[in-house]
């Protein structure tokens, strides 16, 4: 286990070290911890209390430096508490864990579909592997027939590449509208739910996918262009720096966030022309890929801030499938899309039925199992 020992807010945040073969090491920002006395002391337990507030408490009031708070070996090791019997440390981190099981869990669940969308749509609108069989006598058997038959069994040239016999090629404004979000005033921001959602650039995860984490509240004025609904795509416009990890990336807005919401001029809310086949669910695979982001995110431009003008939205083209093949797309995409967020959804709630658990088992309030008696010891003793 290791315990982070500086950096702001994250001070005291406790992480485990992967138990897969590997070799890691840690830096001078991080303190090792490793439970000695294995017959009186569970690791388990001792991680979750590290995630306590009462250990995180106590190590930030007795942090030194003033930008940025340091804590030592010695501050951890002298911290005491309250410690139950071994049987009862294994109770308690066997509830808390079955519930970090079940996010983590959820987790790989949702990496497996995002993974599974990202290689269909790969493989029929970037690759074209059904054409490509056909073109050399083998069936795509893989797909049922009706699908299969979507595909045509030659391509041909066009101006950017080789596409799907029969499918055109437009201008990205000929298929979809990109509107730029409310610049903002940051006495206009809150804390809590109080002002309307705000997505923003911290919304969208480098490489795309939508960030919970980035979310902001917003109570100032704003216009009706400025609001975005569920299932709306936003790409991000802004990066510090030119690796183009972020810029032109996508994700769709998710609807636990309530019917409507906003969004920051740091965003391009990009939703399809209704004479389109397209679906933001289709788009946002498509900015999300790297050729077809390769492309996009080349329009980018600044010095010191990377910007992506509104000409990427317009002028890149892009390959237009039959309307019932993207419809095919589309519903397996939005049918991942809502199982990964009530994945996500499922594991808030029980992130925070562990949040709520976690002190009430360590001291005693909830109790699981093992002796009643509980004795006082210090980190450094164990």
């Amino acid at each position: 286990m290791t315990c982070q020992t500086a950096g702001g807010e994250i001070l005291g945040i406790p992480a485990r070290i992967p138990d897969d073969g590997r070799t890691y090491l840690h830096n001078q920002r991080m303190g090792k911890v490793v439970v000695k006395a294995q017959d009186r002391i569970d690791a388990d337990y001792i991680y979750y209390l590290a995630l306590s507030r009462a250990f995180n408490r106590a190590l930030y009031v007795t942090a030194s430096g003033t930008k940025i708070l340091h804590t030592s070996p010695g501050r951890i090791e002298s911290f005491e508490f309250e410690l139950p019997s071994i049987n009862e440390q294994k109770a308690i981190a066997a509830v808390l864990r079955a519930l970090d099981d079940k996010i983590e869990l959820n987790r790989r669940m949702n990496a497996t579909l995002e993974a599974m969308a990202r290689t269909l749509f790969q493989s029929w609108f970037v690759d074209f592997d059904p054409v490509r069989a056909r073109l050399n006598g083998r069936e795509p058997t893989y797909l049922e027939r009706a699908t299969a038959d979507l595909f045509p069994a030659d391509l041909e040239d066009s101006s950017i590449g080789p596409v799907p016999r029969g499918w055109k090629v437009d201008r990205f404004d000929a298929h979809l509208t990109a509107d730029r979000g409310l610049s903002y005033k940051g006495d206009g921001l809150r804390d809590d739910v109080t002002g309307l959602p705000m997505h923003n650039l911290n919304s969208v995860y480098e490489g795309g996918g939508y960030k919970h984490d980035g979310i902001k509240y917003y109570a100032g004025e704003y216009r009706e262009k400025h609001l975005l609904e569920p299932g709306d795509m936003i790409v991000t416009n802004t990066e510090q720096g030119f690796d183009h990890l972020l810029i032109g990336h996508a994700a769709i807005v998710p609807k636990c966030y309530g019917p409507k919401g906003l969004y920051s001029h740091h965003i391009y809310r990009v939703r399809p022309k209704p004479s389109s086949p397209f679906s933001p669910h289709y788009l946002a695979e498509l900015f999300n890929n790297p050729r077809w982001h390769y492309w996009i995110s080349g329009f980018s431009n600044g010095t010191t801030i990377n910007m992506l003008p509104m000409d990427a939205m317009e002028m890149p083209r892009l390959v237009v499938p039959p309307l019932a093949l993207v419809k095919k797309f589309t519903a397996l995409a939005e049918a991942v899309h809502f199982q990964v967020e009530a994945n996500q959804q499922q594991s808030r709630i029980l992130a925070k039925l562990r949040d709520a658990l976690l002190p009430k088992l360590l001291s005693g309030e909830v109790r699981v199992g093992g002796s009643a008696g509980a004795a006082a010891a210090r980190l450094g003793k164990l």
